[in-house]
């Protein structure tokens, strides 16, 4: 007669086995494989992220730019097609304070009654600031008119591109190039942008390797804001420049400074300025 095997003591066993192999630990190996693993998933998917969180700003960028360009088409309307002159669209300096941490000085902008916000005036990626009663506060404005619509300056008179353009005192003198090509606005770079108006150039005429007179900002990704007399607004990418790069020291900036740093402009970006600063003669 054959023996008879115990199943419930056979269960057990295979039960007490399965248990203590479900309770092991990871080995130091395993760990350290899926730790690896967790890095490179981390590396592949950073700067994907990056990119998404750049586009993302630019967008909130390009938004500020559209409203203000509204805003000042709007008042435009409102007053004989009247095209206001950089320092009556937002006065003030940004480079002393407090002018520029002042959200008054932004509200006296001519525009601001369309407009009814201070945010659109200050670009998202713009986390340069000034010391002001203790403390480092952000700058209330990060965008320039445009020198060159509205009635010339002193400095623009003089400085009128070598004879390049002409004087634009209505919005319908801006011919030759059109409105959709003429920059109204711009995000200026932030050891550049003092008041409120911006000038690429001394010499527009030709391409001499000049420094920039005024810079525009590189912070979307060596690209800059643009705001355009008709209204529409977009992110304009650097060809030869290098302007991504800025001289912050815990968030403080030295206004003025730029030339000190930022690299000479190439021909092909000083051609663009040269074909979207003005209507030409």
């Amino acid at each position: 007669m054959k023996p008879t095997v115990d199943t419930d003591i056979c269960l057990e066993r295979c039960l007490r086995s399965l248990a203590i192999r479900t309770q092991r630990a990871f080995t130091l190996i395993e760990l350290l494989v899926v730790i690896a693993i967790i890095a490179i998933l981390a590396a592949m998917l950073l700067p994907a992220l990056g990119k998404a969180k750049i586009k993302a700003q630019a967008i909130s960028c390009m938004s500020n730019g559209k409203q203000m360009g509204l805003a000042y088409l709007m008042y435009a309307n409102d007053n004989n097609d009247y095209a206001m002159e950089p320092f009556e669209w937002c006065g003030g300096s940004v480079a002393a304070v407090p002018d520029a941490v002042s959200e008054n000085v932004v509200k006296t902008s001519a525009t601001y009654p369309y407009l009814s916000s201070v945010k659109v005036f200050h670009c998202p990626t713009d986390n340069s600031g000034l010391v002001y009663q203790g403390k480092i506060q952000l700058r209330n404005r990060s965008y320039s008119q445009n020198a060159q619509i509205g009635k010339a300056s002193l400095y623009a008179q003089v400085n009128i591109g070598n004879g390049t353009y002409r004087e634009v005192i209505k919005l319908s003198g801006l011919t030759r190039p059109g409105p959709s090509d003429i920059f109204l606005f711009i995000d200026e770079h932030e050891n550049s942008i003092n008041d409120s108006h911006f000038y690429a150039f001394r010499d527009m005429s030709k391409y001499t390797g000049e420094k920039w007179l005024d810079a525009p900002s590189g912070r979307h990704g060596n690209a800059t804001g643009f705001t355009f007399a008709d209204g529409h607004a977009e992110i304009h990418k650097w060809q030869d420049s290098d302007l991504h790069k800025v001289q912050i020291s815990g968030g403080v900036v030295t206004p003025n400074s730029h030339s000190s740093f930022l690299p000479v402009p190439g021909p092909k970006d000083h051609a663009w300025f040269t074909n979207h600063t003005g209507a030409f003669k």
